[in-house]
């Protein structure tokens, strides 16, 4: 009865325990703490290219790390095969100590730049969406609870879009300039906001991950 009751005990102790913690998941990005070679790259297209005939938009939740050395670099890059390209950057404000976060568009320079620095900004998850509107040619983006719309030119290229987050190793856009991040439930919709894609970023396989809707392949480099 004794070991009966131990045994009951301790199956009932973990799960309790487990039931009610707070699961944290998601894909830690390595950056200037470790060498170049050893930074982290999620390529969402290793193979062919996105299509997009009209568009599309893709949201994520990011969370930066607040005793980050330099926060400069690349959290993601779209990249047409005719060389267009919009990035979401983060660079250091001379200075003052303050990071900036910005999408750049090829075509139009800086497309939209804010001051990111306030303590409440780091160590928990931020909401971040782009939605590319080809046929109106438009691109909106949002960081936290910032917004900006921007009229865009030359969107027509991006009906064929490679999406790289981190260390890029695409040709003619190749980086190692990344910040220190956690990414996680980046989700991609068509132009009528039907759901593409997703990927939780939960669980992996041997060199990357599967996105929950079509199964479709992410490669990731040194996670």
């Amino acid at each position: 009865m004794i070991r009966l009751c131990l045994c009951i005990l301790l199956l009932y102790i973990p799960l309790n325990l487990v039931w009610g913690q707070d699961i944290q998941y998601g894909l830690k990005f390595h950056s200037y703490e470790v060498e170049k070679e050893k930074r982290t790259g999620l390529n969402l297209t290793p193979g062919k290219a996105f299509s997009f005939p009209d568009g599309f938009t893709m949201s994520f939740d990011i969370n930066f790390n607040s005793d980050w050395v330099h926060p400069f670099g690349s959290v993601f890059r779209i990249v047409t095969e005719e060389r267009q390209h919009i990035d979401f950057m983060l660079s250091e404000i001379e200075n003052t100590g303050e990071t900036m976060v910005s999408f750049i568009s090829s075509s139009n320079g800086i497309l939209f730049k804010q001051a990111f620095g306030d303590e409440t900004d780091y160590d928990r998850f931020i909401p971040v969406q782009i939605q590319i509107d080809i046929r109106r040619g438009i691109v909106r983006a949002a960081v936290g609870n910032k917004q900006f719309s921007q009229q865009t030119a030359s969107l027509e290229s991006f009906r064929k879009s490679h999406i790289l987050f981190g260390k890029s190793n695409y040709p003619r856009f190749q980086t190692t300039d990344v910040p220190s991040f956690i990414l996680r439930d980046i989700k991609i919709q068509d132009a009528a906001g039907k759901p593409m894609y997703e990927w939780t970023l939960s669980r992996h396989a041997a060199a990357g991950v599967y996105d929950e809707l079509k199964k479709h392949f992410a490669q990731c480099e040194k996670p």
